[in-house]
């Protein structure tokens, strides 16, 4: 009771400490200085955004996004090795010959992929992007064991609109 009774009379003459802090001073003015009033400024008009500027950007973030999830759906596809629906995310429905991934897709035991994507980047200045690279990190496991693959897909605009296709990819195995 006392170490209580001690420690609210120690907090009243303290002071708490979560008050506001009172309103700085002006700087005092050095002797024989003058201070000189600065004119008030000219009223700014709070700038709006950018309507279509915001439009712009909102196109863009969505196509980045789902070019990502193209390439998602697809490395998704190759893992559970069904070949005929990862061959239809490429542009004319199947990889150009020799695939750019093809250290991927030649993995037969695959198992499972533990899918890391960078940030895409727009290919082109579009708005939105028609061109897009999407950076790529996977750690495969196979019946052989796990495997590290870096490198990039890059994601083309179906012309018809019905939503992304690969055009190129540039996978890697990478040494541990």
């Amino acid at each position: 009771m006392r170490i209580g009774l001690l420690m609210l009379a120690s907090l009243c003459l303290a002071g708490c400490s979560c008050g506001r802090d009172p309103a700085p001073e002006p700087p005092a003015a050095a002797p024989g200085a003058t201070v000189e009033q600065a004119a008030p400024a000219e009223p700014v008009a709070a700038s709006a955004p950018d309507p279509q500027a915001l439009l712009a950007q909102e196109r863009t973030t969505t196509a980045l996004m789902a070019a990502v999830s193209t390439v998602h759906a697809y490395l998704a596809a190759l893992t559970r090795r069904d070949m005929a629906a990862a061959d239809g995310f490429w542009v004319g429905g199947h990889p150009p010959a020799p695939a750019g991934d093809g250290s991927l897709r030649a993995i037969d035991d695959l198992r499972s992929a533990q899918i890391r994507n960078g940030r895409a980047r727009p290919l082109d200045a579009e708005t939105p992007p028609r061109s897009i690279e999407v950076p790529i990190r996977l750690r495969v496991q196979a019946a052989s064991g796990s495997r590290r693959i870096e490198g990039w897909y890059r994601v083309t605009a179906d012309p018809s609109g019905a939503g992304w296709r690969i055009s190129d990819a540039a996978l890697q195995p990478v040494l541990e």
